[in-house]
């Protein structure tokens, strides 16, 4: 069980390359890559940058304010892919800033 010491543990603990969030980013990402040239998805790379953009920004500014800590944002990078390749964006592109703010 997840307890609340063990979580301000595992947020403390530097980023390796035995961490396994580096292999499911980089598969997220040639998914990602793939989608945007050859399998067509209906997004452009401008609004998927500034949903990842917008996930790792508030990540950081959001741990630098709570914790006092400097990240690196892996965690909001895989976020923010993840919900650039499942929202809609045919609507304004600020309303896509919700969820982004609930990830």
């Amino acid at each position: 069980m997840m307890t609340a010491t063990t979580l301000s543990r595992a947020a403390e603990r530097p980023l390796t390359r035995r961490d396994p969030r580096w292999p499911f980013a980089g598969l997220l990402t040639l998914y990602a890559l793939l989608g945007l040239s050859v399998l067509r998805f209906n997004r452009s790379p401008a609004q998927v940058l500034l949903t990842v953009a917008a996930c790792c920004l508030l990540d950081f500014v959001m741990a630098r304010v709570v914790r006092r800590q400097w990240v690196v944002p892996l965690s909001a990078y895989i976020s923010g892919l993840s919900l650039a390749l499942l929202l809609d964006y045919s609507h304004t592109p600020w309303l896509l800033f919700l969820p982004v703010a609930f990830t």
